[in-house]
């Protein structure tokens, strides 16, 4: 799965009902979104279903960003009296 866009969905289901993602499929469904695709980690094996890609919990660890987000964090101490 390659996704290039801003937003990648997950949804992580616990039960047998891992095929029916209700919080995925709503935000998916506003097309103003423009969410290509979708992951759904579960407790089965790997497939996909139209947009959608499921697959284990434990595979979660194999997700990579491509691009890494260069954040500078600044400390305002000037609130603190010394």
């Amino acid at each position: 799965m390659e996704y290039k866009g801003n937003v990648l969905p997950i949804e992580v289901k616990s039960g047998k009902d891992y095929e029916r993602p209700n919080a995925l499929t709503n935000v998916m469904g506003i097309k103003d979104y423009g969410i290509p695709e979708a992951l759904v980690l579960c407790n089965d094996n790997i497939s996909q279903k139209g947009n959608i890609t499921y697959m284990p919990i434990y595979m979660m660890m194999f997700l990579k960003k491509d691009d890494e987000v260069n954040v500078t964090y600044k400390f305002d101490l000037s609130g603190i009296k010394l």
